[in-house]
């Protein structure tokens, strides 16, 4: 690469198989505004007709990096070691899906995520509850191996979906709360 086009912000790419580079005029700094938009590297990728190695190069290598939404996701999941067996409750099942509205948006959820998220939001907003992880919760006819319940909220939930416990942590509090808030829209 020239100096004329280092100093011009353009990177290339080789194209696999081919040899010749491909040049393109977006930076690091332009992915990450994509990205934190809500653009994913594969849509980048697509409309600016490079591959998504390039963007995912040029994501990692800017000053001051956003993260991806299914970073954010994955670092605040609050239940890294849980047992297999609490994943099988419906709970968790609409815990997963909410993680992966927030992660990807609606578009990426079926029609019957989409209505059993809504309503199990819904029903956490009306009845102010919110859910509870604890491995010793006892089963029920609701919940095969226990582990999971919705309670009441206390003030000291604020406006989380989630109760924070001795199995319940998040690694990055303020992300987190936003990852975890009641939302004020629905799928």
């Amino acid at each position: 690469m020239t100096s004329e086009n280092i100093d011009s912000g353009i990177q290339t790419e080789t194209k696999r198989g081919r040899g010749r580079p491909r040049k393109t005029d977006l930076t690091p700094e332009i992915v990450n505004e994509l990205i934190a938009g809500g653009e994913t590297q594969t849509a980048i990728a697509e409309r600016y007709g490079v591959s998504k190695g390039t963007i995912s190069n040029l994501a990692r290598s800017a000053a001051h990096r956003v993260r991806t939404p299914r970073e954010a996701v994955e670092d605040n999941f609050p239940w890294p070691n849980m047992d297999s067996k609490f994943k099988e409750a419906a709970i968790y099942r609409r815990i997963a899906e909410y993680l992966k509205w927030v992660e990807l948006g609606s578009d990426r959820l079926t029609e019957n995520q989409r209505e059993r998220l809504r309503s199990f939001l819904d029903k956490l907003h009306e009845r102010n509850l919110v859910v509870v992880f604890d491995p010793e919760i006892p089963p029920d006819a609701h919940n095969k191996y226990g582990g999971w319940a919705t309670v009441p909220r206390l003030p000291s939930d604020g406006e989380l979906l989630i109760r924070l416990n001795e199995y319940t942590h998040l690694a990055i509090p303020d992300e987190a709360e936003v990852i975890w808030s009641m939302p004020d829209d629905r799928p």
